[in-house]
C-alpha cells in the first residue's frame, strides 16, 4: 500500500464526525465497519489511487448518513455500496453541497416597522375578537 492510501486511511481513523452524536456501541461498530471498509479499499490493488479516494470518500458519506439514522451497520452497507461508484466527474459524495445562494437572514433592526405593526394591530384584533 503506497504513502496515499495510507495516509486517506490515517484520516478516515481520524475523523471524530463519522459516527454524529452516536456513543457507545452503535459508535463502535459503525467506526469499525468505516475502518475495515476502507481498509479493504486501500489494499486493493486493482483500482487506482483516484478510485481509491472516491470509495473512501464513499465510506465517510455512508458511515455519516448512518449516524443519523441510528447508526445501523447495514445502512451504512447499503449507502457505500449504493455511492461507492457514482460518476467520479461529480463532487465529493461526502462534502456538504452550498446552497445555491447564501441564505442571510437580515438582522432585527432592517425589519420594517410596518410590518411589525401590521402585526400587532392584527394580534390585537384577532385577540379583542375572541374577548367580546
Amino acid at each position: 500500500m503506497n504513502d496515499a492510501r495510507q495516509q486517506m486511511l490515517e484520516r478516515i481513523a481520524e475523523d471524530e464526525s463519522l459516527t454524529g452524536d452516536l456513543a457507545g456501541d452503535a459508535a463502535d461498530h459503525l467506526r469499525q465497519w468505516a475502518n475495515d471498509t476502507a481498509l479493504a479499499v486501500a489494499q486493493r490493488t486493482d483500482l487506482d489511487d483516484e478510485t481509491v479516494q472516491r470509495q473512501i470518500r464513499a465510506v465517510r458519506t455512508a458511515a455519516r448518513r448512518a449516524a443519523a439514522q441510528a447508526g445501523d451497520v447495514a445502512v451504512a452497507q447499503q449507502e457505500f455500496t449504493r455511492i461507492k461508484d457514482e460518476n467520479p466527474s461529480s463532487s465529493a459524495p461526502d462534502a456538504v453541497q452550498p446552497p445555491s445562494a447564501p441564505v442571510v437572514s437580515p438582522p432585527a433592526a432592517s425589519i420594517s416597522p410596518s410590518i411589525t405593526t401590521r402585526l400587532r394591530t392584527w394580534w390585537e384584533r384577532t385577540w379583542r375578537s375572541t374577548k367580546g
